[in-house]
């Protein structure tokens, strides 16, 4: 119920702008000018209420990865977020959920996409057919819609990433465990019991990282062919750290950037 109150509030907000929609053009219901962005408009509230959708399982998805790896505070987070999205329409704004919202959000631009360039479409059409008045409403239309929709997409934009919330949380709890029990090996009183509870502590965590299978992602930011007749139909890719490394503190961080030598298949 709380899910079709919001759907319900996305389709609200659609038929009012097609009513608007309707009082600026031609009341000639033939008109396939009109036909057109309506049509348009429908595809669009279908696919947002899709991505919707999408969204509202996908808190199921995290909250289920999650409490399976034991993440008490995390699963409880996104748990919070889930009912703020449900109750109140309010997108999550935590990295655990930060990819899926990424989705839903080149969702929702692709759609609004379609339904600007609709308006353009009629824009044109409009003048070609000297209805001046037609096309400078739907114009001033296309102008409120984006202005709208900007301020809608304020707080999703900002999120967008694609860290998955269980390596991400993963890589956190992580580094704050293996810190604790170093400074602890610190502190004890003589070299060998350092030296023997240092490696005892690094043979099991290592253990622990051998057991995991996690997806990280490498944002590419360059890709450059390889000079030189050996290196013919090579690549070197230039990659940055992967967000799911980005809230451990900064002594885990190595390079900045990372390079990959690839074939031309490869890349």
């Amino acid at each position: 119920m709380k899910s079709f109150r919001l759907w319900s509030l996305h389709l609200s907000v659609a038929m009012l702008f097609l009513m608007a929609l309707n009082c600026t053009v031609a009341a000639d219901s033939d008109d396939p000018i009109r036909t057109n962005i309506v049509k348009a408009l429908t595809a669009r509230t279908a696919a947002i209420n899709q991505a919707n959708t999408t969204l509202a399982k996908s808190f199921d998805q995290a909250i289920n990865d999650l409490s399976s790896g034991g993440f008490l505070d995390a699963t409880k987070a996104v748990m919070a977020e889930k009912d703020a999205f449900q109750t109140k329409g309010k997108y999550p704004q935590s990295n655990l959920m930060a990819n899926f919202l990424s989705d839903y959000a080149n969702a929702r631009e692709a759609a609004n996409h379609d339904l600007a360039q609709a308006f353009d479409d009629a824009v044109s059409a409009y003048t070609q057919q000297l209805k001046v008045k037609e096309a400078t409403a739907i114009r001033d239309e296309k102008t409120k819609f984006l202005a709208a929709e900007e301020k809608a997409m304020g707080s999703i934009a900002s999120k967008k990433a694609d860290a998955p919330a269980v390596a991400t949380e993963f890589f956190k709890d992580f580094t704050s465990r293996f810190d604790t029990r170093i400074n602890q090996v610190a502190a004890l009183d003589t070299a060998a019991k350092k030296k023997d509870q240092h490696q005892a502590v690094v043979k099991e965590f290592d253990e622990e990282l051998s057991k995991k299978t996690l997806s990280i992602h490498f944002p590419i930011v360059d890709v450059q062919p390889l000079t030189g007749t050996q290196n013919q139909n090579n690549y070197r890719l230039t990659l940055k750290s992967p967000r799911e490394i980005e809230s451990i503190p900064e002594q885990w961080k190595a390079m900045p950037t990372y390079e990959l030598r690839l074939s031309s298949d490869e890349v």
